[in-house]
């Protein structure tokens, strides 16, 4: 630092009168994201402050205080501030503060003993505030008068070529390159939002401003390019605290990056340092690289070569996070290539880790018999089952404390990622990681602010029988957790068979005031496989699923949950409700229903509100995704939707073939064909087949299209279509998944052609198939019963 630069602390010339600290302590706390800062003066070189973080929004209660040179801060000093602090906390009646302590002057040693020691100071931050001010000018750049005249001399108008935004201790600023005669990067210059310079870096020291993700630097050769890469992909730990550069990506990633900048601190506070701050910019690091390697927003040529020759190295940094963050580093040799094939196919795993092999994504094993080299045709589930004991408790730590973490991982395009992040908030047992101190995730629901959930009603034996109203006695008392563990241990008691429907509601009864709505759901769904014809049950079940609709929702607009899933259990309780009421007369039947009866008026609307209003707010790009998830649980309710926005719909299908790609076109089509709308989905599908002219980038059209003209009775044409499929080899990957689907479409087309010798033929080959060359079970389905009738 050059010696004619002086630094001020608590100064008191006649030009400072003692404000540089003061205003150097509230830009320091701006720069790392607090908001609605206030301080107070007082005698004796002492400024008291507060200041709201923008993004976590946690406050902190501080005290700067200046100390003569030699005079050290005792512990007396901090002590008294920690009363001030309780007293503060107290009359502002906010729960998570956070205590500051700032001085111009060092701590004695006992100090730290103190706050390290004592639980009531660990909370405490010190910060030694000359050093920090020391520390911070000797690496601010003091550019030269002719560097400056040059700029100011040479500065041209920002255009799109050559600006960039720089995120800076969470200020927007401005990265402006100056070029020089043979058109090569020269300096690279700062100002701020204002267009005012504040510094530069010459073409080489740009390598050390660069600890994030890099799309194009104007004009830099190839070699120069992958120098860049390399180095920052092998500098993977960054002083996220320091800068956060983002170069031509989204705006989606521009936000990630402030936020993420604004949270570095917090997370680390919080828990362990290496660990987190590991997490944290690894998958930041992971979701930037994704971002800029995304085919809709890269810009360089090189685009697929750079990603094929830097893949390998990303996936392989990705695992050995994976390893270190759920301390199983010691996995044998012989089971890590198994273990990267699980990782690289991570959001799968996780849903077979977090949810067993119950889960809808548990064809994975199938789909990937590489995964175990012992037996192709079955999964290594010791692996899976070693996986999730060691994933879970870590994974539901990361997800709830780190919501970028969760981000990285579950990139917000992929809907059947967001349905399975959605399934995360309702985990069994894990209620304790949805409340952190910093945060409050909770929020009031549309239509059903004022209702609270309504206990469900539990079912006494009509002979008296002791045990089951036992625990209709411990429900009633509020016990839900003591009858929830009796109805288990019953229930082992094969002496009580006769009484198990009982104890199956009743226990859905316990867990449905306990808010575990998957729990109850399953014992009420247990229960009416032994006993249809209970009210009860119903009723219960349509508070399940009610309330379970109405927890998603809470929880949606702070982690943008899919509304998919809402409208999923509305569905659901919707349709145990008209059980319900088709019920034979019973004596509780109108008891039931009166009990539902506030639920019904809210469930009617809500369910109303998503088949007309929550579409007109979607574009057309993404509206064809809406409905085809709705389509997957519902047909009625998409059919039902598709009627009720009819014009919406049909201004959609109608749309220019370019205004879509060819998986909308795709998709739209599923949906109008699973309605029976057969011309507009074949409409749809020629859209797509326009995108491209060999038959092999439209396999699965030409499937969808076969299908169509059977439905439509062009048999000719559904017959040429199928004739060029079975030409293919059975084990093609393009379309070993369906070759079953189009070997059965091809026998249905031969048999309304009289041809039954073919048609024998491929129905014997369609049953070897349909176990190996079938992956969709609701199409298995469909074509066994389909061939029953044959």
């Amino acid at each position: 630092m050059p010696d004619n630069i002086e630094i001020i602390v608590l100064g008191k010339t006649t030009n400072d009168k003692g404000n540089s600290f003061e205003n150097f302590l509230k830009t320091f706390l701006r720069k790392q994201g607090y908001t609605k800062i206030t301080s107070e003066r007082h005698t004796g070189m002492q400024i008291d402050f507060t200041a709201v973080h923008n993004f976590t929004k946690t406050t902190i209660f501080g005290e700067a205080k200046g100390y003569r040179k030699k005079n050290k801060v005792k512990n007396d000093n901090v002590l008294a501030f920690m009363k001030k602090c309780d007293i503060y906390k107290e009359k502002s009646r906010l729960g998570d503060i956070k205590p500051i302590f700032v001085t111009t002057s060092d701590y004695t040693w006992e100090i730290d003993d103190l706050v390290k020691n004592t639980d009531v100071m660990r909370e405490l931050v010190t910060i030694n505030g000359k050093e920090l001010i020391e520390r911070l000018r000797e690496t601010e750049f003091i550019p030269s008068m002719d560097l400056i005249d040059a700029l100011i001399q040479k500065h041209t108008p920002f255009t799109q070529e050559n600006k960039f935004i720089l995120i800076f201790n969470g200020e927007f600023l401005w990265l402006q390159i100056f070029k020089d005669e043979n058109n090569h990067p020269k300096y690279f210059a700062i100002f701020n939002k204002d267009g005012n310079y504040v510094k530069h870096y010459d073409s080489l020291s740009i390598l050390d401003l660069l600890p994030r993700e890099l799309s194009e630097l104007i004009y830099i050769d190839l070699d120069l390019r992958f120098k860049i890469l390399e180095f920052l992909i092998s500098n993977t730990v960054c002083q996220l605290e320091d800068i956060v550069l983002s170069l031509r990506i989204s705006e989606e990633s521009i936000r990630f990056n402030l936020e993420f900048l604004n949270m570095t601190e917090q997370i680390v506070k919080q828990e362990n340092q290496n660990e987190i701050r590991l997490t944290a910019e690894i998958e930041g690091f992971r979701q930037i690289f994704k971002e800029v390697y995304d085919s809709r927003n890269l810009i360089l040529k090189q685009k697929f070569f750079l990603s094929d020759y830097y893949q390998e190295m990303v996936d392989d940094r990705f695992i050995n996070y994976i390893l270190n963050r759920f301390f199983i580093a010691s996995i044998e040799s012989n089971l890590f290539n198994e273990f990267k094939n699980i990782v690289l196919l991570f959001p799968d795993a996780m849903q077979y880790c977090l949810f067993g092999d119950t889960s809808p994504f548990s064809v994975m094993h199938k789909r990937n018999a590489n995964l175990t080299d012992k037996n192709p045709e079955k999964c290594n589930l010791e692996l899976y089952d070693y996986l999730k004991l060691k994933f879970q408790p870590k994974i539901m730590e990361d997800f709830f404390k780190n919501q970028l973490l969760n981000r990285a991982i579950f990139h917000g395009r992929d809907i059947k990622h967001i349905r399975l992040f959605g399934g995360l908030f309702l985990l069994k047992n894990e209620e304790p990681y949805l409340y952190f101190e910093y945060d409050n995730i909770f929020f009031e629901v549309r239509n059903v602010s004022g209702m609270t959930i309504t206990e469900g009603v539990a079912v006494k034996y009509n002979n008296n029988q002791s045990l089951v109203n036992a625990i209709v006695n411990l429900i009633k008392l509020k016990d839900f957790k003591s009858a929830a563990t009796k109805c288990r241990n019953f229930l082992k008691d094969s002496s009580l068979n006769e009484y198990e429907s009982f104890f199956r509601i009743n226990m859905g009864v316990a867990y449905l005031n306990l808010e575990k709505f998957d729990d109850a759901i399953q014992c009420f769904e247990e229960a009416l496989t032994l006993n249809q014809n209970i009210p009860k049950i119903f009723s219960n079940l349509v508070r399940a699923w009610y309330f379970k609709s109405i927890k998603i929702s809470r929880l949606g607009e702070k982690f943008r949950l899919n509304e998919i899933y809402i409208i999923e259990c509305l569905l659901n309780a919707k349709k145990n409700y008209s059980l319900l009421t088709n019920l034979e007369d019973e004596s509780t039947k109108d008891e039931c229903i009166e009990e539902i009866s506030q639920i019904r008026d809210s469930l009617n609307s809500e369910v109303e509100y998503y088949s007309t209003e929550y579409f007109q707010g979607f574009s057309f790009h993404r509206l064809p995704y809406i409905i085809h998830e709705i389509k997957e649980f519902s047909v009625e309710f998409a059919k039902e939707i598709i009627i009720k926005n009819s014009e919406l719909f049909e201004s959609l299908v109608n749309r220019d073939f370019r205004d879509l790609d060819k998986l909308t076109w795709y998709t739209l089509a599923e949906v109008y064909m699973a309605i029976n709308e057969n011309e507009i989905a074949l409409s749809l599908i020629e859209k797509g087949m326009k995108f491209v002219e060999e038959k092999i980038n439209i396999l699965e059209l030409l499937k969808i299209k076969g299908e169509l003209l059977y439905k439509l009775g062009n048999i000719e044409d559904a017959s040429m279509i199928y004739s060029d499929f079975l030409e293919i080899d059975e084990n093609d990957l393009r379309i070993k998944n369906y070759y079953a689907e189009i070997c059965w479409g091809a026998a249905k087309v031969a048999k309304k052609l009289n041809n039954i010798p073919k048609f024998e033929e491929l129905k014997s080959r369609t049953l070897n198939l349909i176990e190996t060359h079938c992956e969709d079970q609701n199409r298995r389905n469909i074509i066994y019963e389909e061939l029953s009738n044959y």
